[in-house]
């Protein structure tokens, strides 16, 4: 049987480790559709544009809560049981999706959020344990890419034309169904955390907490944009099946992304790879304040998603760079999902105060802000091996 002999503690079966990732996969797989999802809803008079980043906002934060709580408290045993549950619960939310409006998707999406961060905290347990974390995290990412490529397609194609917000809110709970089959192939429990004789869990550093914050700002920034696509598509004076075109080409372009990182994330230094995306997020950012037609927009949002994908997995180096102990590398989808959810939240405030440009202002300073930060605790990190 073939075994991942590079993961602490005893090396998992292939199938195991591979239905953590799944997990972690259907732990994202709204994300990637939340544009489209949300955005039906406010074609059918469901939600206004502010609550669409504050549905984001709170489903988001309810995952960075989730996951950042079993990351310190929880020890990574009867991992089957824990993702039967998780799984249970995401399903019985998506369905409870359907029909609600306002106050009410805020509340139900709040409880996906909660148990989409369970899901993730059981795949992310299983990447800081190898000794190769970032090209793990790319093969997640990859994954997560073509999954969210099939259901933009699926939903944008047939789903929410015939079935609108309601049908897409249920494609996404039988998609969840396969999570009980991932809980019966996972492993029972998982190892300590390399560097930490004996400890499975904990708090991050103080230098890995300032680490984690940089990632919020960073990530944050991008989540801020991400979500407000269909409407940023809208008031560039395109259409909503324009708006979606772009969506699924962003979600296509990311499968390049990931398959960059993957081949690439034991190889490239993270700080150069940080540069490079920041400098490639506000090029787009900038396009996206012209008035243009559907194809250039198309093209440059896929662009923006093959650099979404590409960065992601680079975090992981970072964290552990300035934070050894790996406590913060736990953390990080925590980091991420809060950046998901304040990114979108900031960005509501930004479109009800100054529109769309004054949004993609803010994101822009928030993108830089990190990055900076990034950078002095690199300059300042003597002893650290380099990223």
């Amino acid at each position: 049987m073939t075994t991942v002999s590079e993961v602490r503690g005893p090396p998992l079966a292939a199938r195991e480790a591979w239905a953590l990732l799944g997990m972690g996969v259907l732990s994202l797989l709204s994300t990637g559709v939340m544009s489209a999802l949300l955005g039906a809803m406010v074609d059918e008079g469901r939600l206004s544009h502010g609550g669409v980043g504050y549905a984001a906002t709170l489903e988001a934060l309810m995952m960075a809560l989730s996951t950042g709580v079993a990351s310190v408290f929880f020890r990574p045993q009867r991992l089957r049981l824990i993702g039967t549950i998780a799984t249970l619960a995401l399903i019985a939310a998506n369905v409870a999706t359907m029909g609600a409006a306002h106050e009410g998707v805020y509340l139900i999406r709040a409880a996906a959020g909660f148990a989409e961060g369970v899901l993730l905290w059981l795949a992310s347990s299983m990447i800081v344990r190898t000794e190769t974390p970032a090209r793990w995290a790319a093969l997640l990412f990859l994954s997560l890419s073509l999954v969210q490529l099939a259901a933009s397609a699926l939903l944008g194609a047939w789903t929410l034309p015939r079935f609108g917000a309601d049908g897409g809110y249920l494609l996404l709970a039988a998609i969840t169904l396969v999570g009980f089959a991932f809980a019966a192939l996972s492993p029972r429990a998982l190892g300590a955390l390399p560097g930490i004789a004996g400890e499975s869990h904990g708090m991050p550093t103080s230098r890995g907490w300032t680490a984690l914050f940089a990632t919020v700002l960073f990530t944050g920034a991008t989540a801020a944009v991400s979500v407000y696509l269909v409407p940023l598509a809208q008031d560039a004076g395109l259409s909503v099946d324009a708006a979606r075109l772009a969506l699924s080409a962003t979600l296509g372009a990311q499968i390049l992304g990931s398959v960059l990182a993957t081949l690439l994330a034991d190889r490239a230094r993270y700080l150069p790879v940080f540069a490079l995306v920041t400098v490639g997020y506000l090029a787009v950012w900038g396009f996206y304040t012209l008035s243009t037609t559907t194809w250039p927009f198309v093209l440059v949002s896929a662009a923006s998603g093959v650099v979404a994908m590409f960065v992601s997995p680079f975090l992981l180096p970072m964290l552990i760079n300035a934070d050894p102990t790996r406590r913060a590398a736990l953390q990080a989808p925590a980091a991420q999902l809060l950046s998901g959810g304040l990114g979108p939240f900031a960005a509501a405030w930004a479109v009800e105060a100054g529109g769309m440009r004054l949004m993609l202002e803010l994101s822009a300073a928030l993108l830089v802000a990190g990055f900076v930060i990034m950078l002095l605790i690199r300059r300042r990190d003597v002893a650290a091996p380099a990223g």
